[in-house]
């Protein structure tokens, strides 16, 4: 058996390939991680019962036993990555080998093309979306990656930027263990002809189509890479050849640890790593006791971010929380809309005085294609800290990031959304690695277009906790206070309302705090300018500029509202300042932050430019505030 690579036809393009760059960064940890979180992924997705177990395996193979299975494939990876990468077929091979168990295979005919799998469920066509599609999925609703981009992870882990298959697919399927190996290199010279990136470790139809290799060479497979599959474990089976000697044991056990500790905690998943005689076995009864000795070993801010976020999915798996109901009415637009009773508020400022992990479960109102409002529900664990923590979210059991981090003030958080409207909504607004949730998402626009309602509900999964936390703040005093004195406030810039400085009841309720008024001799020294999509602020006239020179100040700004204090109701939802152009001139020790920016002024002459809010729909409120020293 040979590798073969199609030459170039003249009648098509050239192609690169670059869908690697979905994954893009170039550490070994951050490839390690995008696998894990790939290939579980899509083994949760394929589980056939309650639990799905995922093997991974550090393995080597020596030159003898590995030369059948490359044969002339060295001729083309050193024509396409280089000789110094072609030596890598007279070493011994170091391997990954990535097995799942209670899974179904990857199922289908391999020899139906593209418009027979198509007319196919997705469960019924997974071979043929997995070896023969790029871009392009068969899961959609129900799933965890819906991207058709997944597999790129192997390739892109091995230094030969090959990867094997195996499948053990049950009674029905023909055949019913299937083996083939996919290259995928670059645009290549060789022997005077240039060959296409894709190269096949299988056999050949009369029409060109690749088709898996027979069965006594699957089972010489199983045995000369050392695969725990036995024939009738269904599932699937990749062997990533050539990795990196930095690929370890330690590293992926943490990293199975960090990615999907909520289906552990559940039971949805079991994970084992071995490395020759060494083994470590993830599961709901140890993870978090690894966590821990982790943490110990490496008392980093990370390691103890996640086992506070592990504690609190323990503790809802083991209804160790105080629960409480909040709700979203149709055609709320922001997550300052959410309703919890003044009691329910109460009782949870309680539970949080006492330590108590809480469970929030929220309805949410999530638009369809229809038109009509499905209901959509998420669970918000959250747990008093007094430390600034990220925010964590989980769709479906896995963890989306958020590029730009929303944090907590005092609690660490962590956002669940189940199967359901809601997480199919939350999918289509990912990129495919499944980092962020996105209103510009490919996906997102292709499902809802324009559609108000559908960004209103990201922005109010993006912002529920931030809201429950000013609403414990604003009834109760639960946090500190500002760290920076009211040294002095800038007047409103934008125009007059009605209901500005009006609680609606006759009682004066100013948004902006104003101190007694300066003497006449001593104005101001800054004053707020509007412009385009933001503000400018500078250096007062009248100003008498010693009086601020080498010293620091707070800017806050917020979205104004009818009614109530601005600031206090801001939610990351609404903006983060870290998002905007900031342009400083005679400043210095500029940090931005939620929706502040702080400086110290170095020159008379200084100015501040702030743009990116938008003003089009809504004003904006600027007040500044000097740090003390």
């Amino acid at each position: 058996m040979t590798w073969s690579f199609e030459q170039i036809n003249p009648r098509f393009k050239s192609r690169n390939p670059v869908s690697d760059e979905f994954f893009a960064d170039a550490s070994v940890a951050s490839d390690v991680s995008a696998l894990v979180r790939e290939s579980i992924q899509n083994s949760l997705d394929a589980k056939t019962g309650s639990q799905a177990k995922v093997v991974f395996t550090i393995g080597s193979s020596p030159v003898e036993t590995h030369s059948y299975w490359f044969s002339d494939l060295p001729s083309h990876v050193g024509a396409a990555l280089g000789s110094e990468v072609a030596k890598e077929f007279e070493k011994e091979c170091r391997f990954l080998l990535v097995e799942d168990f209670g899974t179904s295979g990857l199922r289908g005919n391999p020899t139906w093309e593209y418009q027979r799998a198509k007319t196919e469920s997705a469960a019924e066509a997974s071979y043929y979306y997995f070896v023969h599609s790029e871009g392009e999925s068969g899961k959609n609703h129900g799933s965890r990656g819906t991207w058709g981009v997944g597999k790129i992870v192997f390739q892109k882990l091995s230094k030969i930027k090959s990867f094997f298959i195996l499948s053990d697919r049950g009674e029905g399927q023909s055949p019913k263990t299937v083996v083939l190996g996919q290259s995928v290199l670059k645009l290549h010279n060789l022997a005077d002809a240039s060959y296409i990136p894709d190269g096949w470790f299988a056999k050949q139809m009369h029409n060109g189509l690749h088709i898996p290799v027979e069965d006594e060479t699957a089972e010489a497979f199983r045995i000369d890479w050392g695969l725990r599959r036995t024939p009738g474990d269904l599932g699937l089976s990749v062997l990533v050849p050539f990795v990196p000697e930095t690929v370890t044991l330690p590293l992926l056990a943490s990293t199975v640890a960090a990615e999907y500790f909520i289906p552990i905690l559940t039971g949805e998943l079991v994970c084992e790593i071995h490395d020759g005689d060494v083994a470590e076995v993830l599961d709901s009864s140890n993870l978090i006791k690894v966590i821990q000795a982790s943490s110990e070993a490496n008392p980093s801010t990370e390691q103890q971010a996640l086992l506070s976020l592990a504690q609190m999915t323990e503790a809802k798996v083991l209804g160790k929380t105080s629960k409480f109901e909040g709700k979203y009415a149709i055609g709320s637009t922001r997550a300052a809309d959410l309703f919890l009773n003044e009691t329910v508020v109460e009782k949870m400022q309680s539970s949080f005085s006492n330590g108590e992990i809480c469970e929030i479960d929220v309805d949410i109102s999530v638009p369809t294609l229809t038109g009509a409002a499905a209901q959509g529900k998420l669970s918000l664990l959250m747990k008093k800290t007094g430390a600034r923590h990220r925010l964590m979210f989980s769709r479906e059991g896995i963890l989306i990031r958020q590029k730009k981090g929303i944090f907590l003030n005092r609690f660490s958080g962590l956002v669940l959304v189940s199967e359901g409207p809601l997480a199919d909504l939350l999918a289509k607004a990912e990129g495919p690695a499944h980092e962020n949730w996105s209103e510009g998402a490919r996906k997102f626009i292709e499902t809802y277009g324009s559609s108000q309602a559908a960004r209103n509900v990201l922005s109010i999964v993006r912002g529920v906790a931030g809201q429950i936390e000013r609403l414990l703040t604003e009834t109760s005093g639960f946090l500190d206070d500002n760290i920076f004195a009211n040294i002095f406030s800038m007047p409103n810039m934008s125009k007059k309302t009605p209901g500005d400085g009006d609680g609606g009841d006759g009682n004066s309720n100013p948004t902006v705090i104003t101190p007694p008024p300066p003497p006449v001799a001593n104005p101001s020294p800054l004053e707020i300018l509007p412009r385009p999509m933001g503000f400018l602020v500078k250096a007062s006239p009248a100003a008498t500029h010693a009086r601020f020179l080498g010293k620091k100040f707070v800017v806050s700004v917020a979205y104004k509202l009818s009614r109530g204090n601005s600031f206090s109701k801001w939610v990351p939802s609404d903006f983060l300042v870290t998002t905007m152009a900031i342009k400083p001139d005679g400043i210095s020790e500029v940090r931005s932050f939620e929706n502040k920016i702080e400086f110290q002024v170095d020159s008379p002459s200084f100015s501040l430019k702030v743009t990116g809010f938008d003003t089009s729909i809504r004003d904006i409120e600027i007040e500044i505030l000097e740090v003390p020293k």
